[in-house]
């Protein structure tokens, strides 16, 4: 992670391969060769990779992301976990420990790597065995900048901060729906960096076992509610140490509105896509509206 300034904040959505982005956050007509990720790194310093949770990328992909961002000197990835270390029923084989190690070497060697998201469910809760559990995992990975998120709140002790302190694990605070044993609004450092990533408060569908992802993360967060946020932000850095944000209220571009709103809440005035202004032109005041004919040539 570059070292410049002393506490930067990296910000940017969870993700970038949506199709209900096409016409609101990618332009409607895209040039020749156009490259999603690349096109994002004209707007953000960060992007969570989140399809690495479904499936373990290969590393001709990892090199491709890397091409991508390229001329990108602070442009950072969050990698996420995949999902059978953290949700599986079954521990993950040797070799998939080994596929995800080399993946997470190759992004630290390039500088490239923010951290390695570590999510649990909420149904992995403070338990003796779990404890034994999370911290053999977070050993396997100890030579990458690691982050847990926890989704039940029995973790929130501060016997498990301490833990996650003494282990240079960073704890990653979230904003969620509220629910039974749901974490609450934090700004908790137990690391060298800090984290924090923004669900959505779509309470109606986030435990709805019929609802699709695009419906439980289809919330737009409010100025009063963004200010909220702002406030643990505030509270994170005045440690300084560097902040990752991620937003991951992705349906129909809203996280990367938000994540822009955040940006501008934060001094910046970003750049920002013209297709999204017409979708969301309450993002018109706060930045510069980049055109489809400024579109970078890739």
């Amino acid at each position: 992670m570059t070292a410049q300034p002393k506490n930067p904040v990296y910000i940017g959505p969870a993700g970038w391969n949506y199709q209900d982005w096409r016409g609101i956050v990618y332009p409607p007509r895209r040039p020749r060769g156009f490259q999603e990720l690349r096109y994002l790194t004209d707007f953000f310093n960060l992007v969570e990779i989140n399809s690495s949770f479904y499936k373990i990328p290969a590393l001709d992909s990892v090199a491709n992301w890397l091409e991508h961002i390229r001329d990108k000197k602070n442009f950072q990835f969050s990698l996420k976990l995949f999902q059978q270390f953290t949700h599986g029923d079954y521990p993950p084989q040797k070799e998939q420990i080994s596929h995800f190690q080399a993946i997470l070497e190759r992004l630290h060697q390039e500088a490239r790597l923010a951290a390695l998201l570590i999510q649990f469910p909420w149904r992995f809760k403070n338990t003796a065995e779990n404890q034994a559990a999370l911290f053999k995992l977070l050993n396997i990975f100890a030579d990458f900048p690691r982050a847990v998120e926890f989704r039940h709140d029995s973790w929130m002790t501060e016997e498990t901060l301490d833990r996650l302190r003494r282990s240079d694990v960073a704890f990653v605070n979230i904003d969620e729906p509220p629910h039974q044993h749901s974490l609450p609004s934090s700004s908790i450092v137990t690391a060298n960096f800090a984290y924090l990533r923004l669900h959505g408060r779509n309470a109606a569908m986030w435990f709805n076992e019929e609802s699709t992802a695009a419906q439980r993360y289809n919330y737009l967060y409010n100025e009063t509610e963004m200010m909220s946020i702002l406030d643990n932000i505030k509270k994170i850095r005045e440690k300084t140490i560097p902040l990752l944000i991620i937003f991951n209220n992705h349906y129909r571009g809203q996280a990367v509105v938000n994540a822009l709103q955040m940006m501008a809440h934060l001094g910046d005035r970003p750049l920002i896509p013209a297709t999204l202004i017409d979708h969301y032109p309450q993002l018109a005041s706060i930045g510069r509206s980049k055109t489809d004919e400024q579109l970078s040539l890739f």
